[in-house]
């Protein structure tokens, strides 16, 4: 057992190195690991030091799924195995099936710490893995060679810099470790620990954001070695078989509700987003897809990949020696931009065959893209190495690629600046720099032409106190009565313990959806943009108001005003709400079924609250809607997913059906944009 030992150790000391100029000796292994670990200090540390006061991504994580997984441990629903068991505090009892697994390492966190740290440690561990799991890949299956021991620590390290979403556990970021496992598996060099990654993968990733994709490209793997061997793989097979069969264990509920179960129908079966048939839209799309990898994924730019590609690519022709696996990945990356682009040709064309293309979206290839990226980055450097000159062209793309990855990572910015006591300012809303120009211009005239959004910090969005001193003034238990929120996220109120009609959710009953409409119909009619938003995708089931658009960060010093709110609020009696927590003014309350209760403002906040009261009738002068009307728009909803094509609409109804150019599909693009 010693000499074995021994023999172990002697083996670590006699690992590759480079030679300096002086002809010492230097540990490749010593350098990459300090420089990874000197990274990650770096990285982390205004996370850990600034905890409840750092930047986290508000846009598709704190408004939604980070509270939603907060929420299954807050009410002791987490480990809950009946798919219709309600969670009280979302609509009035969203299904227990419509929220993830309480299995999931991200869900189980909130046990362990508080919720911040929940997060700020899954982010370290995601981050983490990331990084060790490109490495593996890396040295054990594309860079090989003595003297590629740094270079694949470099790349590791720009792959531990993409702006993950961790609130997504490994879905991204712990792609090179599955690819890790299966390729053993697939060469035959198997073991107990490939298995064992496969099979804990799905405890840690999002169903809708990989396992469709995934399965199928190792499906397509394994068919073309049957192929070219004439010999099915069965221990690969198997591994795939394992793999699809953990997620169907772990995600049985949500996927039996999704595919329509007995209890329920999802709001996703009318869906209407894939109506943009402008061919230049969908190239632009596409482009836009191949120079910047989407921002769920975790956003940078490939340009300096693209240049290392080509000029790999170049001097493989010049040298007439064949690509092999970087002219196979490019394609791979190439027909995945296409099909990203032009996937809406794809619903119309197969919608009819393949039910499913309408209520899920199959576009999602494109969740592979940042670790085919950085496959394609690693064998381009590995080719240009081989020139003379190559070296150094090597290392500087390398370096510009993580400048380039930093370059998109907001959170690490802005925690970066909120440490060393800066405002955090967005000069355009978050997802508009992923849109063409045209497309953020009409967002900042729709939502008022703000210069900039300030991005509160973790304690000032949530802004605990301030909804706490709410909760006394109200004075009574919160599962007695219900409320909405206007000018900013339902997920405030709801990680405050606030029972909400409002909420964000990719997934949850149709009838409800239905329901929730007849309150905000009329603000609806006065805007297109904001019923193609809920009729044609419904995933924010929000109290809209048609003066503020999509703006849910109305800043308290920015004193918003609502002239003319136009809210049913019989409807909201009917459905249990008592009281509306608004972010802005609601002039002449009173005329409109509501009573201003009390403001409530802090300078630890970022919210200016006006709590109004929804009086039980109507004023005797405001005449209630007519009957006819509000029955006809609560149908608008079924009318607004009759045709596959794009549905242009008049400001007060339908009015013509034709396949849309760039300008009528903005609203489904503003859809497509935000997940699932």
């Amino acid at each position: 057992m010693l000499q074995l030992a021994a023999a172990r150790f002697q083996k670590l000391l006699t690992i590759p190195t480079a030679y300096p100029a002086d002809g010492s000796k230097v540990n490749r292994r010593v350098i990459v690991l300090v420089a990874a670990l000197a990274t990650m200090v770096a990285y982390f540390v205004p996370f850990l030091l600034l905890g409840n006061n750092a930047y986290i991504t508000i846009h598709d994580n704190l408004d939604g799924e980070f509270v939603d997984k907060y929420l299954l441990v807050a009410t002791g629903k987490a480990l809950i195995f009946d798919g219709s068991s309600p969670i009280e505090n979302i609509m009035n009892g969203l299904p227990r099936a419509a929220l993830p697994s309480g299995l999931d390492v991200a869900v189980l966190l909130f046990y362990i710490f508080p919720p911040v740290w929940a997060y700020i440690v899954n982010f370290i561990l995601v981050h983490v893995i990331a990084f060790c799991g490109m490495f593996l890949l890396l040295r054990k299956h594309f860079l090989t060679d003595e003297d590629d021991y740094l270079l694949a620590g470099a790349i590791s390290i720009c792959f531990f810099l993409v702006p993950y979403y961790t609130t997504h556990g490994l879905t991204v970021a712990g792609q090179p470790l599955l690819a890790y496992a299966f390729l053993n598996i697939r060469n035959g060099q198997r073991n107990w620990k490939d298995y064992l990654i496969i099979l804990l993968f799905p405890l840690w990733s999002d169903i809708a954001l990989i396992a469709p994709f995934a399965v199928t490209t190792l499906l397509l793997i394994l068919a073309i070695d049957w192929v070219r061997s004439h010999s099915l793989n069965k221990h690969f097979l198997i591994s795939i078989v394992l793999f699809a069969s953990a997620y169907i264990a772990l995600q049985y509920q949500l996927i039996n509700s999704v595919l329509g179960s007995n209890t329920w129908v999802s709001h996703r079966t009318t869906w209407n987003r894939w109506t943009d048939f402008d061919v230049s839209s969908n190239m632009k799309r596409t482009l836009e897809m191949l120079f910047t990898t989407q921002y769920h994924t975790g956003s940078f730019s490939t340009l300096p990949v693209i240049v290392a590609a080509g000029g790999a690519l170049v001097l493989l022709i010049a040298r007439k020696r064949r690509a092999g696996l970087l002219d196979v990945m490019a394609i791979g990356v190439a027909l995945i931009c296409l099909e990203y682009g032009f996937y809406d040709w794809i619903v119309l064309w197969f919608g009819w065959l393949v039910p499913g293309l309408q209520t899920f979206n199959a576009s999602r290839y494109y969740f592979l893209l940042p670790l085919l990226w950085m496959l394609v980055f690693a064998l381009s450097l590995k080719e240009l190495k081989r020139r003379k000159w190559g070296l150094p062209i090597a290392w500087c793309l390398v370096v510009i690629q993580a400048f380039a990855v930093l370059k998109f990572n907001t959170e690490y910015k802005d925690s970066a600046r909120l440490l060393v006591g800066k405002h955090v300012y967005v000069y355009e809303p978050s997802f508009s720099r992923f849109f063409a120009h045209d497309l953020f211009t009409e967002i900042d005239r729709f939502i008022g032409k703000h210069v900039h959004v300030y991005e509160p910090s973790f304690s000032r969005f949530f802004a605990h106190d301030l909804f706490t001193e709410i909760d006394r003034f109200i004075g009574r238990p919160k599962d007695t009565y219900r409320v909405v929120t206007i000018g900013m996220h339902p997920s405030v109120a709801e990680f405050n313990g606030f029972y909400t009609l409002d909420s964000y959710q990719r997934n949850y009953p149709l009838s409800y959806k239905r329901q929730f409409r007849q309150i905000i119909w009329k603000e609806l009619d006065r805007d297109t943009i904001l019923r193609e938003y809920f009729d044609g995708w419904g995933n924010r089931c929000y109290v809209f108001s048609s003066e503020l658009g999509l703006n849910f960060l109305c800043y308290g010093k920015e004193h918003h005003i609502l002239h003319n709110l136009q809210l049913d609020t019989a409807q909201l009696r009917a459905m249990g709400c008592e009281y509306v927590i608004s972010a802005a003014e609601i002039e002449n309350s009173a005329q409109r079924g509501l009573r201003l209760e009390r403001q409530f403002f802090s300078p630890e906040s970022f919210w200016h609250i006006y709590l109004y009261y929804v009086l039980p009738t109507m004023p005797a002068h405001v005449a209630p809607a007519n009957q006819t009307q509000n029955a006809a728009a609560s149908k608008q909803i079924e009318e607004a997913n009759a045709f596959p094509g794009a549905i242009e609409r008049s400001r007060k109804g339908v009015h013509s059906i034709q396949v849309s150019g760039v300008g009528s599909v903005f609203p489904q693009q503003i859809c497509k944009m935000y997940t699932f």
